[in-house]
Protein backbone atom coordinates (compact mmCIF):
# COMPACT_ATOMS: atom_id res chain seq x y z
CA UNK A 1 0.00 0.00 0.00
CA UNK A 2 1.33 3.44 -0.94
CA UNK A 3 1.63 5.84 1.96
CA UNK A 4 3.21 9.19 2.64
CA UNK A 5 4.82 11.03 5.51
CA UNK A 6 6.51 14.37 5.95
CA UNK A 7 10.02 15.06 7.19
CA UNK A 8 9.51 18.72 8.05
CA UNK A 9 8.27 20.09 4.70
CA UNK A 10 9.54 17.21 2.61
CA UNK A 11 7.05 14.62 1.43
CA UNK A 12 8.26 11.02 1.31
CA UNK A 13 6.28 8.33 -0.48
CA UNK A 14 6.73 4.77 0.72
CA UNK A 15 5.22 1.31 0.42
CA UNK A 16 4.70 -0.87 3.49
CA UNK A 17 3.83 -4.54 3.71
CA UNK A 18 4.05 -7.32 6.30
CA UNK A 19 4.75 -7.63 10.02
CA UNK A 20 7.95 -8.44 11.85
CA UNK A 21 11.49 -7.11 11.89
CA UNK A 22 11.78 -3.85 9.87
CA UNK A 23 13.42 -4.24 6.46
CA UNK A 24 14.13 -1.11 4.41
CA UNK A 25 14.62 -1.30 0.63
CA UNK A 26 16.76 1.46 -0.90
CA UNK A 27 16.34 1.62 -4.66
CA UNK A 28 19.00 2.56 -7.21
CA UNK A 29 19.76 5.96 -8.71
CA UNK A 30 19.02 7.55 -12.07
CA UNK A 31 16.26 8.61 -14.42
CA UNK A 32 14.97 5.10 -15.10
CA UNK A 33 14.65 4.15 -11.42
CA UNK A 34 11.21 3.54 -9.94
CA UNK A 35 10.52 2.30 -6.40
CA UNK A 36 7.56 0.22 -7.67
CA UNK A 37 10.01 -2.10 -9.43
CA UNK A 38 10.58 -3.62 -5.97
CA UNK A 39 6.95 -4.48 -5.15
CA UNK A 40 7.21 -8.21 -5.97
CA UNK A 41 10.44 -8.45 -3.99
CA UNK A 42 8.71 -6.68 -1.09
CA UNK A 43 5.76 -9.07 -1.17
CA UNK A 44 7.96 -12.17 -0.99
CA UNK A 45 10.04 -10.71 1.86
CA UNK A 46 6.88 -9.84 3.78
CA UNK A 47 5.75 -13.47 3.50
CA UNK A 48 8.98 -14.47 5.27
CA UNK A 49 8.13 -12.48 8.39
CA UNK A 50 9.41 -8.98 7.75
CA UNK A 51 7.80 -5.56 7.91
CA UNK A 52 9.08 -4.31 4.58
CA UNK A 53 9.35 -0.68 3.50
CA UNK A 54 10.20 0.59 0.02
CA UNK A 55 11.30 4.19 0.42
CA UNK A 56 10.92 6.54 -2.52
CA UNK A 57 14.00 8.67 -1.92
CA UNK A 58 13.75 12.47 -2.23
CA UNK A 59 13.48 13.35 -5.93
CA UNK A 60 12.08 9.96 -6.97
CA UNK A 61 8.47 9.11 -7.78
CA UNK A 62 6.12 11.51 -6.00
CA UNK A 63 8.54 12.30 -3.18
CA UNK A 64 9.63 15.93 -2.91
CA UNK A 65 12.92 17.02 -4.41
CA UNK A 66 15.85 17.46 -2.00
CA UNK A 67 16.00 21.01 -0.68
CA UNK A 68 19.81 21.16 -0.34
CA UNK A 69 19.44 24.07 2.07
CA UNK A 70 22.57 23.22 4.03
CA UNK A 71 25.63 20.98 3.68
CA UNK A 72 23.83 17.88 4.94
CA UNK A 73 23.72 14.69 2.89
CA UNK A 74 19.96 15.00 2.66
CA UNK A 75 19.35 11.69 0.88
CA UNK A 76 21.17 9.49 3.38
CA UNK A 77 19.79 11.38 6.36
CA UNK A 78 16.25 11.06 4.97
CA UNK A 79 16.43 7.28 5.48
CA UNK A 80 17.38 7.71 9.15
CA UNK A 81 14.72 10.39 9.66
CA UNK A 82 12.19 8.10 7.98
CA UNK A 83 13.06 5.32 10.45
CA UNK A 84 12.85 7.76 13.35
CA UNK A 85 9.45 9.00 12.22
CA UNK A 86 8.08 5.45 12.21
CA UNK A 87 9.91 4.58 15.45
CA UNK A 88 12.04 1.87 13.81
CA UNK A 89 14.91 1.52 16.25
CA UNK A 90 16.83 -1.17 14.36
CA UNK A 91 16.34 -2.53 10.87
CA UNK A 92 17.80 -4.46 7.95
CA UNK A 93 18.87 -2.55 4.84
CA UNK A 94 18.78 -3.69 1.22
CA UNK A 95 20.49 -1.46 -1.35
CA UNK A 96 20.41 -1.98 -5.10
CA UNK A 97 23.26 -0.58 -7.23
CA UNK A 98 23.99 2.99 -6.05
CA UNK A 99 21.42 2.43 -3.30
CA UNK A 100 23.89 -0.05 -1.85
CA UNK A 101 26.40 2.77 -1.35
CA UNK A 102 23.76 4.65 0.64
CA UNK A 103 23.06 1.51 2.69
CA UNK A 104 26.75 1.06 3.50
CA UNK A 105 27.02 4.73 4.46
CA UNK A 106 24.13 4.33 6.91
CA UNK A 107 25.70 1.18 8.31
CA UNK A 108 29.03 2.94 8.87
CA UNK A 109 27.58 6.14 10.38
CA UNK A 110 24.76 4.49 12.36
CA UNK A 111 25.93 0.91 13.10
CA UNK A 112 23.76 0.72 16.23
CA UNK A 113 20.65 1.10 14.03
CA UNK A 114 21.42 -1.54 11.38
CA UNK A 115 21.04 -5.29 11.91
CA UNK A 116 22.42 -6.28 8.52
CA UNK A 117 22.99 -5.00 4.99
CA UNK A 118 22.31 -6.69 1.67
CA UNK A 119 24.14 -5.23 -1.33
CA UNK A 120 22.78 -6.14 -4.75
CA UNK A 121 24.71 -5.17 -7.87
CA UNK A 122 26.60 -2.49 -5.96
CA UNK A 123 29.73 -1.03 -7.59
CA UNK A 124 32.95 -0.04 -5.88
CA UNK A 125 32.67 3.50 -4.46
CA UNK A 126 36.20 4.17 -5.75
CA UNK A 127 35.04 3.45 -9.31
CA UNK A 128 31.99 5.69 -8.90
CA UNK A 129 34.13 8.46 -7.43
CA UNK A 130 36.45 8.36 -10.44
CA UNK A 131 33.53 8.42 -12.88
CA UNK A 132 32.20 11.53 -11.16
CA UNK A 133 35.27 13.49 -12.27
CA UNK A 134 33.57 14.07 -15.64
CA UNK A 135 30.32 15.15 -13.98
CA UNK A 136 27.00 13.36 -14.21
CA UNK A 137 27.98 12.13 -17.68
CA UNK A 138 30.21 9.62 -15.89
CA UNK A 139 27.25 8.27 -13.92
CA UNK A 140 25.08 8.09 -17.03
CA UNK A 141 27.81 6.13 -18.82
CA UNK A 142 28.07 3.75 -15.88
CA UNK A 143 24.30 3.24 -15.71
CA UNK A 144 24.21 2.73 -19.48
CA UNK A 145 26.75 -0.07 -19.23
CA UNK A 146 24.66 -1.71 -16.50
CA UNK A 147 21.49 -1.27 -18.57
CA UNK A 148 23.03 -2.76 -21.72
CA UNK A 149 23.59 -6.04 -19.91
CA UNK A 150 19.79 -6.38 -19.69
CA UNK A 151 18.68 -5.33 -23.18
CA UNK A 152 18.33 -7.95 -25.88
CA UNK A 153 16.18 -6.37 -28.58
CA UNK A 154 16.25 -6.07 -32.40
CA UNK A 155 18.34 -3.04 -33.55
CA UNK A 156 15.37 -0.79 -34.34
CA UNK A 157 13.73 -1.32 -30.95
CA UNK A 158 17.10 -1.20 -29.20
CA UNK A 159 18.01 2.28 -30.44
CA UNK A 160 14.51 3.56 -29.80
CA UNK A 161 14.64 2.36 -26.21
CA UNK A 162 18.19 3.64 -25.80
CA UNK A 163 17.15 7.11 -26.98
CA UNK A 164 14.27 7.21 -24.47
CA UNK A 165 16.54 5.96 -21.71
CA UNK A 166 19.17 8.63 -22.36
CA UNK A 167 16.48 11.32 -22.45
CA UNK A 168 15.24 10.24 -19.00
CA UNK A 169 18.76 10.26 -17.58
CA UNK A 170 19.64 13.76 -18.77
CA UNK A 171 16.25 15.06 -17.65
CA UNK A 172 16.76 13.48 -14.22
CA UNK A 173 20.19 15.03 -13.56
CA UNK A 174 19.20 18.42 -14.95
CA UNK A 175 16.02 18.78 -12.87
CA UNK A 176 15.74 22.06 -10.98
CA UNK A 177 19.19 23.33 -11.90
CA UNK A 178 20.89 20.01 -11.35
CA UNK A 179 19.39 19.27 -7.93
CA UNK A 180 19.73 15.47 -8.21
CA UNK A 181 23.33 15.68 -9.39
CA UNK A 182 24.22 17.96 -6.49
CA UNK A 183 22.39 15.63 -4.09
CA UNK A 184 24.42 12.65 -5.35
CA UNK A 185 27.68 14.57 -4.98
CA UNK A 186 26.83 15.15 -1.33
CA UNK A 187 26.18 11.45 -0.82
CA UNK A 188 29.61 10.59 -2.18
CA UNK A 189 31.65 13.55 -0.94
CA UNK A 190 30.40 13.99 2.61
CA UNK A 191 32.22 11.57 4.95
CA UNK A 192 33.65 9.60 1.99
CA UNK A 193 36.96 8.84 3.70
CA UNK A 194 35.27 8.02 7.01
CA UNK A 195 32.77 5.68 5.35
CA UNK A 196 34.74 4.00 2.55
CA UNK A 197 38.37 4.73 3.46
CA UNK A 198 38.34 2.18 6.28
CA UNK A 199 35.70 -0.18 4.93
CA UNK A 200 37.36 -3.08 6.76
CA UNK A 201 36.21 -1.48 10.04
CA UNK A 202 32.55 -2.07 9.18
CA UNK A 203 30.90 -3.95 12.04
CA UNK A 204 27.49 -4.58 10.45
CA UNK A 205 27.03 -8.02 8.77
CA UNK A 206 26.97 -7.70 4.97
CA UNK A 207 25.66 -9.98 2.23
CA UNK A 208 26.89 -9.21 -1.32
CA UNK A 209 24.66 -10.52 -4.13
CA UNK A 210 25.40 -10.57 -7.85
CA UNK A 211 23.92 -12.23 -10.93
CA UNK A 212 26.06 -14.27 -13.31
CA UNK A 213 25.06 -11.88 -16.10
CA UNK A 214 26.14 -8.80 -14.19
CA UNK A 215 28.45 -6.34 -15.95
CA UNK A 216 32.18 -6.75 -15.10
CA UNK A 217 32.39 -3.10 -13.98
CA UNK A 218 29.85 -3.77 -11.25
CA UNK A 219 31.33 -7.15 -10.39
CA UNK A 220 34.49 -5.30 -9.40
CA UNK A 221 32.58 -4.03 -6.36
CA UNK A 222 32.64 -7.52 -4.83
CA UNK A 223 36.37 -7.37 -4.13
CA UNK A 224 36.00 -3.99 -2.47
CA UNK A 225 33.15 -5.00 -0.16
CA UNK A 226 34.69 -8.38 0.66
CA UNK A 227 37.17 -6.40 2.76
CA UNK A 228 34.36 -6.16 5.32
CA UNK A 229 34.97 -8.75 8.06
CA UNK A 230 32.65 -11.76 7.82
CA UNK A 231 31.00 -10.47 4.66
CA UNK A 232 29.49 -13.14 2.40
CA UNK A 233 29.23 -13.05 -1.41
CA UNK A 234 26.58 -15.03 -3.29
CA UNK A 235 26.06 -15.47 -7.02
CA UNK A 236 22.59 -16.05 -8.50
CA UNK A 237 22.75 -18.05 -11.72
CA UNK A 238 21.08 -16.51 -14.75
CA UNK A 239 20.34 -13.17 -13.08
CA UNK A 240 21.48 -9.81 -14.38
CA UNK A 241 21.72 -6.37 -12.77
CA UNK A 242 18.10 -6.15 -11.55
CA UNK A 243 17.91 -9.35 -9.53
CA UNK A 244 15.04 -8.06 -7.38
CA UNK A 245 12.95 -7.81 -10.57
CA UNK A 246 14.15 -10.85 -12.53
CA UNK A 247 14.68 -13.38 -9.73
CA UNK A 248 13.04 -12.09 -6.51
CA UNK A 249 12.35 -15.60 -5.20
CA UNK A 250 16.00 -16.64 -5.52
CA UNK A 251 17.13 -13.36 -4.00
CA UNK A 252 14.89 -13.78 -0.94
CA UNK A 253 16.05 -17.38 -0.60
CA UNK A 254 19.68 -16.22 -0.42
CA UNK A 255 18.82 -13.45 2.04
CA UNK A 256 16.90 -15.69 4.46
CA UNK A 257 19.57 -18.39 4.26
CA UNK A 258 22.25 -15.80 5.10
CA UNK A 259 20.18 -14.45 7.99
CA UNK A 260 19.69 -17.92 9.43
CA UNK A 261 23.42 -18.65 9.22
CA UNK A 262 25.06 -15.30 10.00
CA UNK A 263 22.62 -12.94 11.64
CA UNK A 264 20.44 -15.39 13.57
CA UNK A 265 17.35 -13.65 12.17
CA UNK A 266 17.12 -10.91 14.78
CA UNK A 267 13.41 -10.30 14.19
CA UNK A 268 12.90 -8.50 17.47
Amino acid sequence: MQKELFLNDQKIIYYEKGKGSPFLIIHGWGGSTSPIHNLKFQEILAQKGFRVFIISLPGFGDSSLPTLKNNEDEITESVIKFADKLKLKRFFLYGHCFGGLIAIKIGRLYPHRVKGIILCGTPSPLLVKNLMRVGYLGLILFLLIAELSQIFLPPVHFFRRLRRWLHRQFKFYQRRKGTMWRAWKRIMNKDFKKVFGDIEKTTVPVLIVLGTKENPLIKSGVNFFKQIPNSVAKIITGANHSIQIDAPEKLVEEITHWLDKKVKREYN
